[in-house]
């Protein structure tokens, strides 16, 4: 018989199956074994040739978390004289925009979710960058996505 025949792969895979059941029911503490490899290893056998597409943001100068309330500013600020009375420029570039909260509308060609990162790109529009934990403190997403001159002298990171 030839290593390629189907019947042989059928008779090893049924042989291999009596073989366990019968070291199975002989042995107790051969089920718990098995399944705590099982457990163990299964993980790692589905993982198998499943590429992660993990990307890490980089920290920038400038972050706004968008809520209900509206939009909180952290880092380098650019404020427009012009206006009257003067106020903080919400679209400078390479800023952070995290939402915290759906946005019902669009904002240029995007419509932002909640947990969603978007830089502010050279043309002043929002490019989706990656996601953030919409749960996590003002603080701890300071700590995470500005650098650590832009932060401000009181937060300490770990």
């Amino acid at each position: 018989m030839k290593r390629s025949d189907p019947a042989l792969g059928a008779f090893a895979t049924s042989s291999a199956a009596s073989a366990a059941s019968v070291i199975l029911s002989h042995n107790r503490r051969l089920p718990s074994l098995f399944a705590s490899v099982v457990v163990v290893l299964m993980p790692a056998v589905l993982g198998c040739g499943v590429q992660q597409n993990i990307v890490s943001i980089p920290k920038t100068d400038s972050i706004a978390i968008v809520d209900t309330e509206g939009a909180s500013i952290y880092g380098s600020q650019k404020i427009d004289m012009t206006a009257s009375p003067p106020r903080i420029i919400l679209r400078e570039k390479g800023r952070y925009m995290l939402f915290r909260v759906d946005r019902q509308e669009k904002l240029g060609d995007v419509q932002p979710h909640a947990g969603e990162v978007y830089v502010i790109n050279d043309a002043l529009n929002l490019e989706k960058v990656g996601t953030f934990d919409a749960t996590k403190t003002d603080d701890q997403l300071r700590c995470e996505f500005l650098k650590p001159d832009s932060r401000g002298g009181k937060l300490s990171c770990p």
